[in-house]
């Protein structure tokens, strides 16, 4: 009975309760409710139309930023890399617009870009493993002294490219070799490379280009994007054992985990070879040729604006006259 009762009266409570908002609703509270939400909906509007305003603002300041320093970058690198020759090596992930000015910026620096070297995927799919095992076998032959760069066939291979393609200094780049061409030609033939330009004409520096990692949606894909960047550190460590200096650029995304520039900043060639992010914009590819320039002092620095740099610019006084 007590049960009965303590159930029946909760349920009188609950349907009291109801019929006083009920009423108080549609009555007295009616049009205060009402003018609370309406402001509240109008407040929010508000707020989001100055929201959009100011991203807007934003971007069109970021907008005239950029045409600014584009504007002036040909001043700011004007002769940075005088006399000096570069070889462009882009990955599969880099964008053509971004590599291609790059390769621009590096020419109004002054340089003397022998061409361009893109690599393919099969240069690090399972694959292919099998083959690149035997071509690296056969292609190392050409090289007296044999590699000094670590990695079995992974770092075999990137050795022979990087040997056939740089020289650490300009007496060393100037010295001709044939068995550079054939080691070009084999990579390219197996369809490992593409190639633009003569760059069997050694460069004293190289630009490696990344792009951006995708598909970063948890913390296993970052595992695995960390996992296919550190495929390419081979071919960057050969680059600048075999090169009078090594940058690697790529854009704001790259500098995070799972992008190359990341890997590089925090692998154990980061006192070696240099990086620049954010190289999709203007700011970012005057980077990448005074990047360049540091490395001709033997020095090695990490410059942009994203995680793992050290700087946003090197120090330009401690560097060698072009």
């Amino acid at each position: 009975m007590i049960d009965f009762r303590y159930h029946l009266v909760s349920l009188v409570s609950v349907f009291l309760a109801l019929a006083i908002g009920v009423v108080l609703g549609a009555g007295p509270l009616r049009e205060s409710i009402g003018d609370t939400l309406t402001n509240q909906v109008d407040a929010l509007r508000q707020d989001k139309e100055n929201l959009q305003l100011a991203v807007g603002n934003r971007d069109e300041q970021i907008r005239q930023r950029d045409q600014f320093i584009a504007a002036v970058s040909p001043q700011l690198v004007a002769e940075q890399l005088g006399g000096r020759s570069v070889v462009v090596v882009a990955l599969p992930d880099a964008g053509t617009e971004a590599v291609d000015l790059l390769t621009d910026q590096v020419t109004t620096a002054g340089a003397d870009v022998t061409g361009r070297v893109t690599v393919t995927t099969d240069w690090v799919t399972e694959e292919q493993e099998a083959f690149r095992r035997s071509l690296a076998g056969q292609l190392v032959q050409y090289l007296d002294p044999p590699p000094e760069v670590a990695g079995g066939a992974a770092g075999d291979l990137a050795a022979v490219l990087a040997w056939a393609v740089s020289a650490p200094d300009v007496a060393a780049a100037a010295e001709e070799d044939p068995n550079a061409a054939t080691v070009v030609e084999g990579l390219r033939g197996g369809g490992l490379i593409t190639v633009d330009g003569d760059v069997t004409q050694r460069a004293t520096l190289v630009l490696v280009v990344t792009g951006a990692p995708t598909g970063l949606e948890d913390d296993a894909d970052v595992a695995a994007a960390q996992e296919a960047a550190a495929r390419w550190l081979p071919l960057v460590t050969a680059m600048d054992t075999y090169a009078g200096g090594a940058v690697v650029g790529g854009p704001a995304e790259a500098a995070a985990p799972g992008g190359l520039v990341s890997a590089v900043r925090t692998g154990d060639i980061a006192d070696r070879v240099s990086t620049a992010d954010a190289v999709d914009t203007p700011a970012g590819r005057v980077l990448a040729v005074w990047a360049l320039r540091e490395q001709l002092s033997g020095e090695a620095g990490h410059y942009g604006f994203s995680d793992g740099a050290t700087a946003v610019v090197p120090d330009l006084a401690a560097a060698p006259a072009p």
